[in-house]
């Protein structure tokens, strides 16, 4: 205590000594809790640390106070030369009249992070590219269950690239910074949460690899966890058999424990105590009030198994309505919006009650049941390939479309995880008709970018093995939400497999995706689970209202892809995590037994409206001659058929027509052109530096024809007929049939031309 009382000054000058003096620190530390309450005033005081955490090959480092000083959280995390600033602000008053939390998350790559210009017109960073926007969902995902439940106050997460090198992937540091920030600042969280990536090369894990290790890794999954609990998990894999996705998740779970001790220990530093704010929750009256005036009605409907989608959400509104009406006059001004919250917090009581006591589910099923299913392929003849994939009221229409290879998706120099051509694409359309709603229809959002991803790497994997080298197409997969009554990123997948075999394209085998849902109790004023239930291929209401959205794809050999998310609770423990990826493996195993009653495997051949593609080999005599000057003939050929032809070596050029029809057109009109005589480059026995005569045989705008030799035509340039500029020979008084002197200069070494002069036989014009 005597200690604690001394002056401001003299305590800065005795906590440099503790900082400099090792066995001043040492003694004062047997004086028991001195030392303890010094080096607090000295965190509490300097507000600046740089603590390090041991994980993988690379540890992590977290630093603060360096920049965005005026932000309300700031961290900066290195691994190797990657360095990450990521900052949180948080608004001081509510936004009233909202429903969920407004959280906001900007992951953004920069250009000079890689010592590089942005190479657009403007040349500089525009809008987000669709990896920017996987990472800000994979952060918005991990952070999000540790908010307050009814927190009202808006909050935005930045994270910016500072340097980037070839080695340290700035996706996992962006997610830990997150979480870094939100510690450092005042804002309400409960954290803190750690990533950690879990890649398998060799059948071996390997904790947080690098760009070059996950080239040649089976597995890429990302795991975000607490202390006790798996928050999120994100990931595509080679067909992994799920013990092997367990052991990663169980793995990445015990490496992400030194990251949390090391933001627990960062927290001591923030600048201002967690900030008082009023949560937007319920009074117990209102709750109560409401729960008698709608509990009967809502338990009625909800075991009503004849309801659908749109008739049970409009029944469940006009209990909604009704009860409102109902409500005493104390509460006429209570908030819309807390209302209706309240509302279905007591619908997400007595759904919870009916399936953890009762063992009821809204449309009748039992807890491991699928919805009914129905699939058709071959849905549209003209097409090269399409399905219909159908699960309760959830529907899409996949179409394939094949296009030439220089179609495929380039590659971006400038990409900070070094972007690959892709020859698949899978692009996700959700129109607001799919819910019976009104709303714009243009760009696609976050949520379009972040399934289709998510199918399209269920799919990736098992096409030829992963690579395109033996098949010459371009694919894009079009999936299209007719109808949506929850799981419709997983219904693109099975849609996505059955389109691709009717389209012919070779496939390993078929994939399918099952969501899977789960409900708890947790015991009150805790969030201890008390009981849980899950359910698979869960329904709109249930994905809405439960507690998780686990989505997996793959085949009967293993997982291809996987996405873990949780909502009202902060995880789960591993228990419940490794029970729901076996229930989720059990119900993809019924639906690919659907499928392939339908369709089994892929086509022998694509159809008959199907593209063609072919190698022709072109020498390099006869190159100029299809290719012409500047590239006019080929680029006429290609305008005029719709065909596309390019170089593919020195000797070889491919042809790609959307039909037959256009095939056969192009290679007739290649096959003349070819036949044309080759120019003659042979000296005729001309001597260089030679002086003949040359009848012209013809004028043109910018020279004459003339015949050298017999059957030797060649052309004299405008430049080289006098020695003063022209602008068409009739300048000079020649005609058709005039002899004139050239000078013979060989051949040209390149085009294999004839030169010739009449202007070296001039003198110099005055």
């Amino acid at each position: 205590l005597a200690f604690i009382r001394l002056p401001i000054r003299c305590r800065t000058m005795l906590n440099r000594v503790l900082q400099l003096c090792n066995r001043c620190r040492r003694s004062l530390s047997a004086a028991g809790g001195i030392s303890w309450q010094l080096s607090a005033w000295t965190r509490a005081s300097s507000h600046h640390a740089a603590i390090t955490a041991d994980v993988g090959k690379s540890p992590i480092t977290f630093s603060t106070s360096k920049y965005a000083n005026l932000a309300d959280g700031a961290a900066l995390v290195q691994s190797g030369n990657t360095s990450v600033l990521v900052t949180a602000v948080g608004e001081k008053r509510p936004r009233n009249g909202g429903d969920g939390l407004y959280l906001m998350v900007e992951y953004r790559e920069r250009a000079a992070a890689m010592g590089r210009i942005p190479q657009n017109f403007f040349r500089r960073e525009l809008r987000p590219t669709d990896n920017e926007t996987l990472v800000s969902r994979l952060i918005d995902r991990s952070m999000r269950p540790l908010f307050p439940t009814g927190y009202p106050c808006a909050t935005q997460i930045i994270c910016n690239m500072l340097a980037v090198d070839k080695k340290h992937d700035p996706e996992v540091l962006s997610i830990n910074g997150a979480a870094a920030a939100l510690m450092l600042s005042d804002i309400p969280w409960n954290g803190p949460v750690a990533a950690i990536r879990i890649g398998l090369i060799n059948d071996q894990f390997c904790i947080n690899p690098s760009r070059s290790e996950l080239g040649s890794s089976a597995m890429d999954v990302i795991v975000a966890s607490t202390k006790d609990r798996i928050v999120m998990v994100e990931g595509v894999a080679q067909e992994i058999s799920e013990q092997k996705l367990c052991e990663a998740v169980s793995l990445g779970f015990k490496e992400a424990q030194p990251i949390i001790d090391s933001l627990t220990e960062l927290a001591h530093y923030r600048k201002h105590p967690t900030r008082e704010v009023q949560l937007e929750v319920s009074t117990p009256e209102l709750r109560e009030t409401l729960r008698s005036l709608c509990w009967g009605h809502v338990n009625a409907i909800l075991r009503d198994f004849s309801h659908k989608k749109a008739s049970r959400d409009n029944a469940l509104f006009a209990v909604l309505e009704e009860a409102t009406l109902q409500l005493p006059t104390d509460y006429t001004e209570t908030a819309p919006h807390l209302l209706s919250s309240t509302f279905w917090d007591i619908c997400r009581e007595c759904l919870r009650e009916n399936i953890l006591e009762h063992q009821i589910r809204c449309d009748g099923r039992g807890m491991y049941d699928l919805r009914p299913i129905q699939c058709d392929v071959d849905v549209f003849k003209p097409l090269h390939g399409s399905a219909v994939f159908k699960r309760g009221e959830t529907q899409v229409f996949c179409s394939v479309t094949f296009d030439s290879p220089e179609s495929a998706v380039k590659a971006d120099l400038i990409s900070i995880l070094g972007g690959q051509r892709r020859r698949f694409m899978l692009h996700y359309e959700f129109p607001p008709f799919a819910t019976n709603e009104i709303g714009r229809y243009l760009m696609p959002g976050r949520r379009e970018i972040g399934h289709g991803q998510l199918a399209e790497k269920a799919l990736q994997p098992l096409l030829l093995d992963g690579s395109m080298d033996d098949f010459p197409f371009t694919i894009r997969l079009s999936s299209q939400v007719t109808d949506s009554n929850g799981s419709s990123s997983m219904a693109s997948v099975c849609g996505g497999s059955l389109a691709l075999f009717d389209a012919g394209v070779p496939m390993k085998s078929a994939a399918a995706g099952v969501a899977c849902g789960l409900i708890v109790k947790t015991k009150p004023d805790s969030d201890e689970i008390e009981k849980y239930q899950i359910l698979a291929d869960i329904m709109g209401m249930e994905d809405a209202i439960g507690n998780m959205d686990f989505k997996m794809a793959g085949t009967r050999e293993g997982i291809t892809s996987l996405q873990v998310d949780f909502k009202n609770i902060p995880g789960v423990p591993y228990h419940i995590f490794e029970e729901a990826v076996m229930t989720s493996r059990d119900a993809r195993y019924k639906v690919l037994d659907i499928m392939d009653q339908c369709q089994s495997a892929p086509r022998p051949n694509l159809k008959e409206n199907g593209p063609c593609y072919t190698t022709i080999d072109v020498p390099p005599e006869k190159r100029k001659r299809l290719v012409g000057t500047g590239g006019h003939r080929i680029k006429a050929l290609v305008a005029e058929t719709g065909a596309d032809v390019q170089s593919v070596g020195d000797e070889s050029m491919s042809v790609f027509a959307p039909t037959r029809e256009i095939m056969d057109d192009v290679m007739e009109k290649i096959e003349a052109i070819s036949a044309e005589p080759l120019m003659d480059t042979t000296s005729h026995g001309l001597e260089y530096g030679a002086i003949y005569p040359a009848k012209i045989t013809e004028i043109r705008q910018y020279g004459m024809l003339v015949e050298l030799a017999p059957g030797l035509i060649c052309l004299l340039h405008n430049s080289l007929i006098t020695n003063r500029p022209i602008k068409h020979p009739s300048e000079l008084g020649l005609l058709v049939g005039d002899t004139i002197s050239v000078k013979y200069l060989g051949l040209d070494p390149i085009s294999k031309r004839h030169r010739i002069s009449r202007k070296a036989l001039l003198g110099e014009w005055n």
